[in-house]
């Protein structure tokens, strides 16, 4: 399966990491999960709440294919 972009624009959303997968919470919806070597990009619009480990996580996940793939 191909990556693809994420999109996050909502100012009440809360983004977090548990294990490899990103999570995303909004008032309005149930808890949504993206494992993270599905996404390609991540855009972040706004101010949504985003957990230092979501960079840290996306970081290590850039370091790592950037050294190993292609």
């Amino acid at each position: 399966m191909n990556a693809f972009p994420v999109v996050i624009d909502r100012k009440d959303s809360q983004v977090s990491i548990e294990s490899t997968t990103l999570v995303i919470r909004t008032p309005e919806t149930t808890k949504q999960t993206i494992p993270l070597h599905l996404i390609s990009q991540l855009i972040i619009h706004g101010k949504p709440s985003v957990e230092s480990d979501v960079w840290r996580q996306l970081e290590q996940l850039t370091d790592f294919l950037k050294n190993h793939v292609g």
